[in-house]
């Protein structure tokens, strides 16, 4: 799992480290740069698998923009290079500095690889802090034909090269984790068009590919993932089972959905099912399917659910992440959510955050709730939506 990210000049955010637990939860107010922080993350997601064209960018749940505009765009910001390192339980450091370039007069990103031990590359147990620490130790480099005297311009260009091919084998074990992040918000469109399909396998940040991913955990020898489906659906009163169908039938009648209130034999399907029971099948499968990445993000998780479900929701997710060995950062606006939280477990972790004077985001971590004067403590809703924790609106 990964323990700690650090994340410099990306968006709204100049500098901020946040300690992760299994389930982290970002509250704030719109705009506060909750979602820069799960994007950085995907951009470090990206850098692991040299994938940094926007069309891979835009899968992973990033929103592109031009180039010049993804660095901070603070005044007196002296760095305008973003950086992005994230640390592992198991000790090890993964890190990348970002550049903008133009290809073939497109701009575009690269990436190198810092903030890591030279062990791998050169033997030596020395850890680098930045991409400057690393490249002289590639930059006495000669031209292969004795008669070209390379500048120090295509020195460092060649030294860069050296080091990201080094690095790309001795960090694949490291990267793996990292590189399958994802960031999804389900959209309901997609939700209700189960058959689409999306560049991500097996499940698209929309959440393209839910028919066929639900299919095959319908499919799995001792049905414990597909129970837990069903166990999750029925925060929902009225729900009673449902059903996924393989070939044979319409796009339409994939799914057919039991309310316990209707007559006897009496099915729907996901075109007219309630939104809330789609968003839920989706977190559903998201949390319990094998195939799914180990890490991601959920961006406002509490889309199209009553508070009293948000609540029940997330703690049915914590259980579903400890069991399913999944580590996960969700952002809500819905105080109801975190009432399912248990800020005494460590590894569930709240942030509020918000924007310094000067714009810049920040995060204050929220401990658990304490009592006052021998009366109760004050419920995590309650303290969000009073204020005394954070991540509200400080304008009005």
């Amino acid at each position: 799992m990964l323990e700690r990210i650090q994340i410099k000049g990306f968006k709204s955010i100049s500098k901020l480290e946040l300690e992760l637990g299994r389930v982290t939860v970002l509250v704030g107010a719109n705009g506060s740069g909750k979602s820069n922080i799960l994007e950085a993350i995907a951009f470090a997601a990206g850098a692991c698998g040299w994938k940094l064209d926007n069309e891979f960018l835009i899968s992973r749940g990033i929103r592109t923009t031009d180039p010049r505009f993804m660095p901070s765009q603070f005044e007196k910001e002296s760095d305008s290079q973003i950086e992005v390192g994230a640390e592992l339980r198991d000790g090890s450091e993964i890190g990348f500095t970002f550049m903008s370039v133009l290809d073939e007069g497109y701009p575009s990103w690269t990436a190198f690889p810092s903030r890591i031990s030279l062990k791998d590359v050169t033997g030596e147990e020395v850890k680098t802090e930045s991409l400057n620490e690393i490249l002289p130790i590639f930059a006495n480099i000669e031209s292969v034909d004795p008669s070209v005297e390379l500048s120090s311009d295509e020195k460092d260009k060649i030294a860069r090269r050296i080091l990201v091919g080094l690095l790309k084998e001795t960090q694949k074990n490291k990267q793996s984790l990292l590189a399958s992040y994802l960031i999804f918000a389900p959209e309901l469109a997609t939700l209700r068009g189960l058959e689409r399909e999306g560049q991500v396998l097996p499940l698209g940040t929309s959440g393209e590919g839910l028919l066929r991913l639900l299919q095959t955990i319908s499919r799995e020898e001792g049905g414990q993932r597909w129970r837990d489906i069903h166990q999750t659906l029925q925060l929902l009163d009225w729900f009673s089972g449902f059903e996924v169908r393989d070939n044979g039938h319409s796009t339409e009648d994939k799914i057919a959905i039991e309310d316990r209130f209707l007559a006897e034999g009496r099915r729907f399907d996901q075109r007219v099912a309630n939104e809330g029971f789609l968003f839920l099948l989706f977190y559903a499968a998201l949390f319990t399917a094998k195939q799914t990445p180990g890490i991601f993000a959920v961006d406002n998780i509490d889309s199209s659910l009553n508070p009293r479900t948000c609540s029940r929701l997330m703690a049915r997710l914590v259980e579903l992440a400890v069991k399913y060995d999944k580590q996960v950062i969700l952002t809500t606006h819905n105080p109801a959510l975190l009432d399912g939280l248990n800020l005494h477990d460590d590894e569930q972790r709240l942030y509020a955050t918000s924007r310094t004077r000067d714009g810049r985001t920040k995060v204050t971590r929220v401990g658990p709730p304490e009592s006052v004067g021998g009366e109760p403590p004050v419920r995590l809703s309650e303290a969000f939506a009073r204020g005394l924790i954070g991540g509200l609106p400080q304008n009005f």
